[in-house]
């Protein structure tokens, strides 16, 4: 989902002039979406990053190379397609509200000091607001 408020970006730079940056949410939700496309595929081809991301293939090279520039290591193998260096790992973090309801249910049916400690672990990664509403609704203390 897109804040439409981020979506139109001022930066001012030393010298006082005014840049804006219409689409930055946008791109910055698909060098994510591509950074999972990557990490969990194996050579993945442009053209079917292209097709996920809904942008041509040009712009996908260009969002290769933005994420190259920030140092993630994304290797082209020619006969396969783009892959992350298995010397790279992220944690998945990105994930729906559902699938963070699904953890938190399952951990909290645990019931355990353990799961518990897990949760409080993980919740980190989720905005606080959905945390503090999954444990309303569902948080049992442990036994």
């Amino acid at each position: 989902m897109v804040d439409k408020s981020l979506s139109n970006t001022v930066v001012i730079n030393k010298k006082g002039k005014v840049k804006r940056y219409k689409y930055l949410v946008p791109k910055l939700e698909r060098l994510f979406k591509l950074l999972e496309i990557v990490r969990l595929e194996r050579n993945v081809r442009a053209d079917y990053i292209a097709k996920r991301l809904g942008v041509n293939v040009r712009q996908v090279y260009r969002y290769v190379a933005s994420l190259k520039e920030a140092g993630v290591p994304i290797v082209y193998n020619r006969i396969g397609g783009y892959k992350l260096s298995a010397s790279f790992y992220i944690p998945p973090i990105n994930l729906t509200e559902n699938e963070m309801m699904a953890i938190f249910k399952g951990l909290n049916d645990q019931n355990t000091h353990e799961s518990r400690i897990a949760w409080l672990k993980i919740s980190t990664f989720f905005p606080r607001e959905l945390v503090n509403r999954l444990e309303e609704c569902f948080l049992k203390d442990p036994e």
